[in-house]
């Protein structure tokens, strides 16, 4: 279950308390190390959007609690929804002038993306801007490792040198087993000759891998999706720094490292 609001160390470590009522397990919570804080408070803002209600799904969440007290003023009307809105994927099941809960029956499919492929990066060249054994994330071993410290203060990049150009659609990043090290605010530029950059996709709020953490805890994996199949030769994944990030909770005393075991880039299927 969920209680909402969440990423509130006040709220959550009071939920967590409490759960011992119940003993359901708990997305919110409160520990020295909480990388998802800052992701599910935003997301979550959202709630009850089909990806938010897809990814509860996913995850194995099946109630979600709303203290409406706690709620930001645009999200105190929540318990109001009209039913038909959410119906047949989630409903009010409960309601008192203070709280509802919310039961998730099911999710939404999610939309259908174009087909795409794996580009080869035989010849293939990477490079960092901290100029460190980048060529870890492409030697085609897992058991690699690529990995920076993370400054709030300013921009840091891993860039990908292609032998020909590709309509690129998105890298997906292997993590292995280091759920910390997950892109929290990013974007990706691409250029034709190395030299001219534009962006082809910029992410605020990135999706750890809260799916796989349960279900494959040592394949971790993110996936950064351009906005649209861009041709490209070079690719450059640049990790954001405090300038672009949203109000957070502990954002940067919960990112410390940013890693990569290997990149796969997809391309459009012709």
């Amino acid at each position: 279950m969920v209680e909402l609001p969440i990423g509130n160390p006040t709220f959550d470590g009071a939920y967590q308390v409490l759960s011992a009522t119940h003993w359901k397990p708990l997305v919110n919570g409160i520990s020295g190390f909480a990388p998802t804080a800052s992701f599910f408070r935003g997301f979550l803002f959202m709630f009850p959007s089909a990806p938010t209600i897809r990814l509860l799904r996913e995850i194995g969440v099946r109630w979600v609690v709303v203290h409406l007290a706690d709620m930001h003023p645009l999200q105190r009307k929540l318990c109001d929804l009209d039913p038909t809105t959410i119906a047949p994927y989630a409903a009010v099941v409960y309601r008192d002038a203070a709280s509802c809960v919310f039961e998730i029956r099911g999710a939404p499919p999610a939309p259908p993306l174009p087909p795409d492929t794996l580009v080869p990066l035989a010849g293939a060249a990477i490079s960092a801007s901290a100029r460190d054994g980048a060529e870890a994330a492409i030697d085609g071993r897992l058991e690699t490792h690529w990995v920076t410290a993370i400054d709030p203060g300013q921009e840091a990049w891993l860039q990908l040198d292609l032998p020909a150009a590709h309509a690129i659609t998105r890298l997906v990043l292997q993590l292995g087993p280091h759920f910390g090290e997950y892109m929290r605010l990013w974007r990706v530029d691409v250029s034709q000759d190395g030299v001219t950059w534009s962006t082809a996709a910029t992410e605020r709020n990135g999706m750890p891998p809260v799916v796989a953490i349960r279900t494959d805890p040592g394949h971790l994996s993110q996936e950064l999706r351009l906005t649209a199949a861009t041709s490209a030769r070079h690719v450059r994944i640049v990790q954001l720094g405090s300038a672009h990030a949203p109000p957070s909770i502990d954002l940067w005393a919960n990112w410390l490292r940013w890693g990569v075991h290997e990149i796969d880039v997809f391309e459009a299927v012709p």
